[in-house]
């Protein structure tokens, strides 16, 4: 079924503690998807929540989740939604957010994905 749908490769399944959901209705259907290793989650959140909400719809990014691996507690994963996709962009690739993301605990490379939410 996978296959005549179009898909490529292999599926990747998740299990994961919902840390933080806004369900709530918005207009915009671009989405960012980031996920991370961090080295203790509790600095993480920290550096996180000091960085704030304010700052990331400055940058065109909305909060919408958190989730954290059941299997490995430090994968975290954010889920945004985009009202500036040039600013979002900006933001993802600045020297700024590489060093909140050092100062959070981040130790490897992110996995970053752009989507848009289909009702």
């Amino acid at each position: 079924t996978m296959k005549k749908a179009g898909v490529t490769g292999p599926p990747t399944v998740s299990y994961v503690d919902v840390i933080r959901d806004d369900t709530s209705t918005i207009p915009q259907k671009e989405r960012l998807m980031v996920t991370h290793h961090v080295k203790d989650f509790d600095t993480f959140l920290k550096t996180y929540d000091a960085e704030g909400m304010a700052t990331r719809a400055a940058n065109g990014l909305v909060d919408r989740g958190m989730t954290r691996g059941i299997d490995d507690p430090n994968t975290v994963t954010l889920l945004f939604a985009i009202t500036d996709m040039a600013k979002a962009k900006a933001r993802v690739a600045s020297p700024e957010l590489k060093k909140i993301m050092t100062d959070a605990g981040v130790d490897g490379p992110p996995k970053i994905t752009y989507f848009k939410w289909i009702n």
